[in-house]
Parts: C-alpha cells; structure tokens; sequence
C-alpha cells in the first residue's frame, strides 16, 4: 500500500510536534489542524518543510486536498481522513482534480472515445461522501453560530 502524500506527511508532522504547539498544533478533539500563530507559521515553520514561505499558497494547498476551515474567525482546518493518532488515515486523502475539461487541438472538448471514463472506486466515493458530509456540519454549525451571533447584536 502506497504511503501518503508528500505533503500530508510533512503536514501531519509539523502539526504533530510537541515543540511547535504554540505555532500550530491539534484541535482539543484531535479532529483537525490549529495555526495559531500565522506569522510565525510562515517565517519559521513553512520554510523548513516546504520550499516557501506564503501562507495563503498553504492554504491553497490545504484546499487542493479537501481541506476545509472549520472556523471562519480562526485558522482551524479539518478534513476527515486527518486525525490525531491517526497517520495512516492519510493515503485515503487525494488531492481534487482541476475540475477542468481537456480540450482537443481545435479547442473543442476531447471526446469521450479519446477520455474513456474511470471506473467507479466506492473507496473514493464513500471517502468523498463523508468529507462533503463533515464539510456540511461544519457549515450548518457555522450558520448556526452566526445566525445566534446576528439575534444577539439584534437584541432579539
């Protein structure tokens, strides 16, 4: 079985470190990723894991595996193949694909006798499902935070 990805590793071991806890660390529930000091994270640890030091490309990164932040108010990440403790969970997160048809040379989208379809991987798809369904809890907790937050500043 083939490990993770280069940067799920490299991400689960920055996140992992002891040493590192006040830059960036688990959440309490070990269910996602806290930068907590995003200045810091940039300057110190993103260089000495990755070749730059931008944080928004981390981000962009982040995304790029189904990563999605939890809070709109902080840098908390979650996606549901990475967990505290968890570190083969990691194979089972794949990056998204570009989303964007392959043309042919005359500009026209590639038939599909040159682009056969995939076979269907119920693996995939049931780990798809379960990011889109932690994705809309996440979304409906928000909203439902943010629904409170508007009533209270309404004096509702």
């Amino acid at each position: 079985t083939a490990g993770p990805k280069p940067f799920l590793a490299k991400l689960y071991q920055m996140v992992d470190e002891e040493e590192t806890a006040d830059i960036v660390g688990w959440t309490q529930a070990g269910d996602g990723l806290v930068v907590k000091d995003p200045e810091q994270f940039a300057q110190k640890l993103l260089p000495l894991h990755f070749k730059h030091s931008n944080f928004s490309s981390f981000v962009r990164q982040l995304n790029t595996y189904g990563f999605s932040k939890v809070d709109p108010d902080s840098w908390i990440f979650g996606h549901v193949h990475f967990r505290k403790g968890r570190y083969d969970d990691l194979r089972l997160i794949q990056r998204k694909s570009s989303h964007r048809p392959v043309t042919n040379k005359g500009g026209a989208a590639a038939s599909s006798a040159t682009n056969p379809p995939q076979p269907f991987d119920s693996a995939e798809a049931s780990a798809q499902e379960a990011a889109l369904r932690a994705e809309i809890q996440s979304l409906r907790t928000s909203h439902d935070n943010m629904s409170a937050r508007i009533k209270s500043l309404s004096g509702e």
